[in-house]
């Protein structure tokens, strides 16, 4: 059991337990003594494959996230409601910011921990846009007092939520809604009805770039001591091609599963996300079952 490895527990601690008291117990372990382990045992886990298997699953979930925004902002550059030309700086609130500080050698995510240069490379690189060293990615100090929006606004109470606005989810990755094909800078717009189905074409070209950037930054960046790469990635080519094709083979085949589920939901209108954000849930399915040596 390697949460009991990593955190020094004994591992009868941890057998036979169901489900949903297995979840709980991780749970409580992470909230109280999270903050005391990273800081203490997380630098006697640099070398340990497991582990660093585990924070590179961690990285390109949040990275791939990270992408996506730029890819957002590449299209309100478009739509010429983002006219910057620069990449913006991200403020991070919630208690799932925690899981930053993970992926520091630390244990504490700053705006100097290397994944963090990774990160802006990931908006920038999906944006098309300039990437300045102003633009930081921050923290904050106390996650738990308050919303994402109130780390930047000195307003009590934001404004213009009371105006009804047409804005559509930016799709990310090339689909079809309701047999229509949408690119994956356009908005996910059916016109007279209701998203009834959605599907992909047979290939992720924005999953793939986006795999390529986050390889390539790694090596870019020289984080190699915090953030391993793929070990099929390559310098000078990239992924290995075998790899490449049976790892995006898998990919699709997970997530024809998620939408054959989607489409087959009895609601009315369906709760779609983002296409690259389903393809990038589908991919970490893959690689976790990769990892787990599954």
């Amino acid at each position: 059991m390697l949460i009991a490895r990593w955190f020094k527990r004994p591992t009868e601690e941890w057998s036979d337990l169901a489900e949903d008291k297995f979840k709980a117990k991780i749970d409580s372990l992470l909230r109280h003594e999270s903050e005391r382990w990273l800081k203490d045992d997380r630098p006697e886990l640099e070398d340990d494959r497991d582990f660093q298997g585990l924070i590179r699953l961690m990285a390109i979930g949040t990275a791939g996230i990270y992408y996506y925004l730029g890819l957002i902002l590449g299209t309100l550059t478009t739509e010429g409601k983002y006219t910057d030309g620069k990449t913006p700086s991200v403020y991070i609130g919630g208690n799932g910011s925690h899981l930053l500080h993970w992926l520091d050698p630390c244990g504490s995510f700053t705006r100097h921990s290397g994944i963090n240069e990774l990160f802006r490379r990931m908006i920038a690189d999906g944006s098309g846009l300039q990437e300045t060293s102003g633009s930081d990615i921050q923290v904050s100090q106390r996650p738990q007092d308050e919303i994402a929006c109130g780390l930047v606004l000195d307003r009590s109470k934001l404004q213009g939520f009371d105006r009804r606005t047409n804005d559509p989810l930016i799709a990310g990755e090339n689909c079809q809604l309701n047999g229509r094909k949408t690119g994956f800078a356009q908005r996910m717009i059916v016109e007279d009805s209701d998203i009834t189905a959605i599907n992909t074409p047979p290939q992720f070209d924005r999953l793939i770039a986006f795999i390529n950037s986050f390889n390539k930054g790694i090596n870019d960046l020289e984080i190699e001591e915090e953030i391993k790469p793929f070990s099929q990635y390559r310098k000078d080519s990239g992924l290995e091609p075998q790899y490449a094709e049976e790892l995006f083979e898998r990919t699709m085949t997970e997530l024809r599963s998620t939408l054959i589920d989607i489409n087959n939901n009895n609601d009315e209108q369906l709760q779609i996300e983002p296409p690259f954000i389903l393809g990038l849930k589908a991919l970490l399915k893959v690689l976790t079952r990769e990892w787990a040596g599954k």
